[in-house]
């Protein structure tokens, strides 16, 4: 999230992480995957606009791979 600043960033992760404690289901698009991955159950990786990859976010640490 280099758009934001670091207390925006902060304040955005606390709203999100407090929904995902409510049960509330979200989609949330990110570049930044190390943001995205602490709400994340599931992530799905884009290239060009198609799914490129999927799976559960400990899956896609050991799938450095696929991060480049």
């Amino acid at each position: 999230m280099n758009g934001f600043g670091p207390v925006i960033v902060k304040a955005l992760g606390e709203f999100v992480r407090v929904i995902k404690e409510r049960g509330v289901t979200t989609l949330l698009v990110e570049q930044n995957s190390t943001f995205s991955s602490a709400f994340s159950d599931r992530e799905y990786l884009l290239e060009k606009g198609a799914i490129c990859w999927y799976g559960s976010c400990e899956g896609l640490k050991g799938k450095p791979e696929v991060m480049k």
